[in-house]
């Protein structure tokens, strides 16, 4: 498919208004016209192994940081944009974005759970849960913020405080939280 073809094509427009969604929705910048886009992915030549599975194509970001520009994107597989990432993460930025209290480090590399421990050594959880135990995996500590509601009567980290203050149910309360017309009740992370 040359640049004209690909201008024209409404499932490729589709394509290209989904990534721009994608990464606005993920906080990143998206300053490629759908020209730019589309010469990106001609000159790959890689347009027709674009998709989802590992060995398939997709538009990755230099270092995984920054926004979809040009001079800071290029095409490649998701398995190898995927081994990026991972080595980024085992760079230090472990720390952020993730849910779960803690993070494991074994022979210098860094997993996000002890499942992932399990897959990569093949052995099991208790395997895994003894090494821990045993000091051979480091287990540390994520910096994980706290979520407080707050109200005129102050700040909380549960709601069951204002739903019995209130006489609320907890979804009524949680939508004024949400509410941003309704400044007198948010939700803060400290």
């Amino acid at each position: 498919m040359n640049i004209d073809e690909m201008m024209v094509d409404k499932y490729v427009k589709q394509c290209y208004d989904n990534q721009k969604y994608k990464a606005m929705t993920r906080g990143l910048s998206f300053d490629l016209s759908l020209y730019d886009w589309c010469l990106i992915w001609v000159e790959s030549g890689r347009w027709k192994d674009r998709g989802k599975g590992a060995s398939q194509y997709c538009m990755c970001r230099v270092g995984d940081s920054g926004g979809y520009a040009l001079g800071n994107v290029y095409i490649d597989t998701n398995s190898n944009n995927s081994k990026s990432v991972k080595h980024k993460q085992k760079e230090g930025s472990l720390l952020c974005g993730y849910k779960t209290k803690y993070f494991y480090v074994c022979n210098g590399e860094a997993f996000n759970n002890q499942k992932e421990l399990t897959k990569r050594f093949n052995v099991s959880l208790r395997t895994i849960q003894n090494w821990v135990r045993a000091g051979k995996i480091q287990k540390i500590t994520r910096k994980v913020k706290k979520k407080y509601y707050c109200c005129p009567l102050g700040c909380f980290n549960d709601l069951s405080f204002l739903i019995k203050e209130y006489q609320k149910t907890r979804q009524t309360i949680y939508y004024w939280m949400k509410d941003s017309n309704n400044k007198n009740f948010f939700i803060t992370y400290k």
